[in-house]
């Protein structure tokens, strides 16, 4: 045990407007003394279990599980290794620790080689012993045998690809107040031509305990080649919807044009007792939808959330959010519905160089306007009076393929990854259709494919957005006519917060150089807990140490 720390963070006042004057921060940062996990385990994300405390979980596969409780102010209380190998079937597999509302599991993907069949069975934990229960439960199997090859087309970088979790052929899904559990998967294929396979994906809905509400395997209403499936839900009454892609010709190929999509969307309502879905095409009047993801607030609604742009061609211009009427069956646009980027705002924290050829873009767009490439969004919050607030951010990955041939003729092939993480772009609309657009500037950089220091996370406590990340120390005081300086992944830089006031008041947060925590620094690996807190925990030189962010 080697340390224990506690960092008070502080603000720093801008010459500029961006960031309002304070001279106190409610944000603080506590670190725990290092700590040890059994050899050869690997180290999962801590779960938050309320007063209780947190739970550090590391486990050598199926075999070996062990537990370590900490206190909420990050202090070690005990710990236990358990082998719960001997509670699962000889077939079980794949194993993912997961927390389901008052009630924890581990899921283990079953192979019945010998019928090619899958399944999926349960453990359920028991955090007052630190142990599995004595007995596991097989939940379903599958009729045949399932793809390995992919189930959705996720964009690698959106908030829908890391708030699911997977696990082997299998991807989960748990509704906004954990009522319901979703496992999908997608069996192989009868026939290999796209534009004649139809996919059939399994769904297969739980509650909380793990009792069965309803499951099926479902044909889609059309061809592989016809279809593209975005983004998918369970809401807490135990629908599923899935959003899709639907192009106008038979392929993607068909029917396109240099400005027009030759597709739209439209969102597949499966329940309980129907094999056939509803089907809801997707209008958002004139604009082209860029992106969009599904998701459901704590009230119940569904909504739809994405980036438009004002033509193919273009750049995304805004975002746009619709709500969904369960018994119409249509959407309708959400506090405002079409938010507008500001071509000032976009201008904003960039070179003299960078700011003139965006003039010329703009000068040269039949609207004068201006648009934001590579976003995606990161996170959508919706407050209890119905305020939403999306969060985005310009993230794009770059690869780059070099062959060479030596001397003796033969050759080899080398591709290398440019990851970049930049400007943070944050939405806020009302129920009353005001809204106001911020921007946080920020230029991220790492040689991967991954980036996994880069990019940023966020907290919702009263009505006060937190946002936080890495950043170059030279962009302490940064004026609206200058480019933030990048940060490259594994150079030290400093922890940075920026909060945001119901208004869009924002104040900025310094909450230690990143060297002092002596640990890899991942911000967008942490985890929400439960005491208004974001919880990691970091790995270095075969030590960890628990990290919290909260605010008080």
């Amino acid at each position: 045990m080697m340390k224990f720390i506690q960092l008070l963070a502080f603000v720093i006042v801008f010459t500029n407007q961006l960031f309002a004057q304070g001279n106190s921060s409610p944000v603080k940062l506590l670190q725990s003394e290092d700590f040890e996990s059994p050899g050869r385990h690997d180290i999962l994300s801590p779960i938050p279990y309320g007063e209780k405390g947190i739970i550090q979980v590391n486990n050598r596969g199926i075999k070996s599980f062990n537990f370590q409780l900490f206190s909420n102010d990050l202090r070690f209380v005990k710990e236990k290794t358990v082998e719960p190998e001997k509670k699962l079937s000889e077939n079980a597999t794949n194993p993912r620790f997961v927390k389901v509302g008052s009630k924890t599991y581990l899921f283990v993907r079953d192979v019945y080689r010998d019928r090619d069949k899958e399944g999926v069975s349960c453990l359920e934990f028991n955090a007052d012993k630190l142990d599995f229960e004595p007995k596991d439960k097989k939940l379903f199997e599958t009729s045949d045998k399932v793809a390995y090859n992919g189930l959705y087309s996720f964009s690698n970088a959106s908030f829908e690809d890391e708030n699911k979790i997977s696990f082997g052929s299998y991807k989960m899904d748990i509704s906004k107040n954990d009522k319901a559990v979703m496992f999908t998967y997608r069996l192989r294929p009868e026939k290999r031509n796209d534009r004649m396979n139809k996919d059939v994906i399994g769904m297969q809905v739980f509650d909380q305990q793990m009792e069965k509400i309803w499951g099926g395997e479902m044909t889609m209403p059309y061809t592989e080649a016809k279809m593209d499936n975005l983004s998918f839900i369970v809401s807490d009454d135990a629908k599923v919807y899935i959003l899709a892609k639907v192009y106008e010709g038979e392929t993607p190929r068909e029917k396109r044009d240099r400005k027009i999509p030759n597709y739209h969307l439209e969102l597949l309502v499966y329940e309980k007792g129907r094999t056939e879905p509803d089907i809801i095409q997707i209008k958002l009047d004139n604009y082209v939808p860029k992106s969009a993801y599904l998701f459901e607030t704590d009230k119940g609604e569904i909504l739809l959330g994405g980036f438009y742009a004002k033509s193919l061609i273009k750049p995304t211009d805004g975002a746009f959010v619709l709500q969904l009427d369960k018994t119409a069956k249509t959407t309708s646009i959400k506090n405002g519905g079409i938010f507008e980027i500001p071509s000032d705002l976009i201008k904003e924290f960039a070179s003299n160089r960078e700011r003139r050829k965006l003039e010329k873009r703009e000068d040269k767009d039949d609207e004068n306007d201006l648009g934001v490439d590579n976003l995606v969004i990161r996170s959508i919050w919706v407050l209890n009076d119905g305020t939403l607030k999306l969060l985005a951010e310009q993230y794009r990955v770059e690869s780059r393929t070099i062959t060479t041939t030596t001397s003796n003729g033969m050759t080899t092939t080398r591709t290398t990854y440019d990851t970049y993480a930049e400007d943070i772009y944050i939405i806020n609309a009302t129920p009353d259709g005001k809204s106001w657009v911020r921007k946080i500037p920020k230029m991220q950089h790492s040689n991967d494919y991954t980036g996994a220091e880069l990019s940023f996370n966020s907290l919702m406590v009263d009505e006060n957005l937190y946002i936080f990340y890495t950043d170059n120390k030279k962009n302490l005081e940064l004026a609206k006519d200058e480019a933030p300086k990048a940060h490259q992944q594994g150079r030290g830089g400093y922890l940075a917060c920026v909060s945001y006031d119901k208004d869009g008041g924002a104040r900025k947060h310094l909450l230690g150089e990143i060297d002092e925590f002596e640990t890899n620094f991942f911000i967008r690996r942490f985890v929400q807990g439960d005491q208004d807190n974001l919880i990691y925990t970091a790995r270095k030189r075969r030590k960890n140490s628990l990290i919290s962010i909260s605010v008080k």
